[in-house]
């Protein structure tokens, strides 16, 4: 290493510069605006206090009678099952929502700002803790500006709502430096102050949960008391802490069950350590190496099991390369234990980037100490010259990943999170117009899939508080349908392969299907709504969007085939505004005159050609 990058990373204002870089590579975020959960936030916002405000900003079903209302007003599909519960209690980052909303309700731009702060000091604490942990060492340097620049925090810089992530991490690492400074010195402050910041990492967000794993680590590797028992005790006050926030939790009516995308892990624990054993290794590698987590929603399912594998046999390669240093190192077993344990928590929804916040602090210090060891030939290299080489190109490889390329990657990831709302349908001008929608109710036979459809009526400024039906997505879109008209107020459905088909298994009805595809994303996004296991019956009918469906068919795997939809007038009444999905746009519909039937193309995405080379592998027809 040269001298003048050695002593850069040991200037003590290297933290503050790392911060300074995030936030300049985040810049792009400003370009983001209000996306997805923005929305259901700001209507949330606009006529609450801070109390109701911190616990219901990240509720959005917490019983059936929220699914019953949500589901009959259409912006829950039909298909939405009556069990469904999805309420986060996060309440410190909801007072940071509830700020923005009172100073700058509709300047997206200040949310962005706010956000952005939060993440700088998130990068000046990560400083603050690895050169507490390393010294002055260039190693404590390259630490965190590697964490600075990793484009795996994309979501979390740029999208307002998972700012819970920012705010859970950054009360998780004081109190990892302030149990460090309990431990070392036996401070009765800092013994008293950890607990309490590790409280507000649980307020935050879920993911602190995963911030008890680096306590955890620390107890077995770094605490300098020799007593195993002693060492256990350390962590009581945390476990107290964690029990009284889950007790709350529960009781509260917080959490999650009948969806196939969250799964709870008190409630469901075989499903849970099921999907643990995909996902520990798709995120392992997803921080770690080239590929993003996010990949995996767009593949067929056979690419999908081919990447998984892959995933395992590049975490093995990892460990192998890494098993000289974690022999020499506790510090090197700390960052280990703690960044695979701190997954934990996300194996219960959709593995993506935004989950590796806090894996990453551990993954960077575990790359900091390798390559001050390779790179200043430290006695634990192995002395053999093939394997050594191997070792140092392996580290230049992942300095150059998580350095220059990652560093290119973050704004370019942040730019393109920005598309997401042309993708789907949500800009002006690709969205049904909103004096169109003025007290009329969508009804769209091929939609983006139920979860993008329910945004429609947010982004156009509705709200499910107005009592009347806005929506209703007659399938997922992801495949032909056929309408069969039997009267003036009936409609057959029937799609292609059924509703409900599984993620990676059918796009765009084809015989063959294509490797990569955004229809996956949306069949993946759409398993929110109702678990596999959930199925309806024959016969069975809801309510929803104003309307009666009755289940008329099954596939013999168990999904429903085919659906008859009642609606309370004539098609043609003034009241629908019928329109299908069509190269990332909402195109006006006719529906069938009685007796007819007609077959409608499924959902259509645009991708702009800023997408790069995922536009030339997604088909756009």
């Amino acid at each position: 290493m040269a001298v003048g990058v050695r002593i850069a990373l040991q200037s003590p204002w290297i933290p503050a510069v790392a911060a300074l870089t995030a936030v300049l590579l985040a810049l792009p975020s400003f370009g983001t605006g209000f996306l997805l959960d923005d929305h259901y936030h700001r209507l949330v916002l606009r006529d609450s206090g801070p109390i109701e405000s911190a616990m219901n900003l990240f509720s959005f079903m917490r019983d059936e009678q929220d699914v019953e209302r949500l589901r009959e007003l259409g912006v829950l599909p039909w298909w939405t099952h009556e069990s469904l519960r999805v309420a986060f209690w996060r309440p410190l980052s909801a007072l940071t929502h509830w700020f923005d909303s009172r100073l700058w309700p509709d300047n997206p731009a200040w949310h962005h700002a706010h956000s952005l702060a939060w993440a700088a000091a998130l990068v000046l604490i990560a400083g603050v803790v690895y050169r507490h942990q390393l010294g002055t060492r260039p190693a404590a340097g390259l630490a965190v500006v590697l964490f600075s620049v990793d484009d795996a925090h994309a979501i979390p810089f740029a999208w307002i709502a998972n700012r819970n992530a920012l705010v859970s991490m950054l009360f998780g690492l004081v109190a990892l430096i302030l149990h460090d400074r309990w431990r070392r010195n036996l401070s009765r402050s800092t013994a008293a102050l950890a607990p309490l910041a590790f409280g507000l990492s649980l307020l935050g967000g879920e993911s602190g949960v995963g911030m008890a794993a680096y306590l955890f680590a620390f107890a077995l590797f770094l605490d300098p008391v020799p007593s195993w028992p002693r060492r256990a005790l350390s962590l009581a006050p945390y476990a107290v802490v964690g029990l009284t926030w889950y007790a709350a939790h529960s009781l509260l009516g917080f959490g999650a069950n009948g969806s196939e995308f969250y799964v709870d892990p008190a409630r469901d624990p075989a499903r849970f350590a099921a999907g643990a054993l995909w996902r520990w290794p798709l995120l392992v590698q997803a921080q770690s190496g080239l590929v993003s987590a996010d990949l995996i929603s767009l593949l067929a399912l056979p690419l999908q099991r081919g990447f998984i594998a892959g995933c395992v046999l590049w975490v093995a390669m990892l460990l192998w390369l890494l098993l000289p240093l974690l022999r020499h190192s506790p510090l090197a077993r700390f960052y280990l234990t703690g960044m695979v344990l701190c997954l934990v928590p996300g194996f219960g929804t959709l593995p993506s980037d935004r989950l590796l916040l806090p894996c990453g602090f551990g993954f960077f210090g575990l790359l900091a100490l390798l390559a001050g060891g390779v790179l200043g030939r430290a006695a634990w290299i192995p002395r053999t010259v093939f394997p050594r080489r191997v070792m140092f190109g392996f580290v230049a490889f992942l300095l150059f990943v998580h350095g220059p390329l990652a560093a290119g990657l973050l704004p370019s990831r942040i730019g393109n999170l920005s598309l997401l709302s042309r993708i789907v349908g949500l800009e002006p001008g690709r969205m049904p117009d909103r004096a169109l929608l003025n007290g009329r109710q969508l009804v769209c036979p091929c939609p983006p899939g139920g979860f993008f459809l329910m945004y429609v009526g947010l982004v156009s400024g509705g709200g499910p508080e107005s009592g009347v039906p806005m929506l209703l997505g007659l399938s997922s879109g992801v495949t032909p349908v056929q309408l069969t008209r039997l009267d003036s107020r009936t409609l057959v459905v029937e799609p292609s392969g059924g509703f409900l088909v599984r993620p990676g298994d059918a796009a765009h009805g084809k015989g063959v299907l294509p490797k990569v595809s955004v229809t996956y994303f949306v069949q993946t996004m759409d398993r929110i709504f109702r678990r596999s296991d959930h199925q309806m019956a024959l016969g069975q009918r809801v309510q929803a969007g104003g309307c009666t469906v009755e289940v008329l068919r099954l596939t013999p795997d168990g999904r429903p085939a085919a659906i008859r939809v009642e609606f309370p007038s004539d098609l043609e009444d003034p009241r629908f505004v019928w329109m299908t999905f069509q190269q990332s746009r909402y195109e006006p519909f006719v529906p069938p005159r009685v007796g007819e039937s007609v077959s409608v193309a499924p959902a259509t995405f645009e991708l702009p050609s800023s997408l790069g080379i995922l536009s030339m592998i997604v088909p756009t027809e």
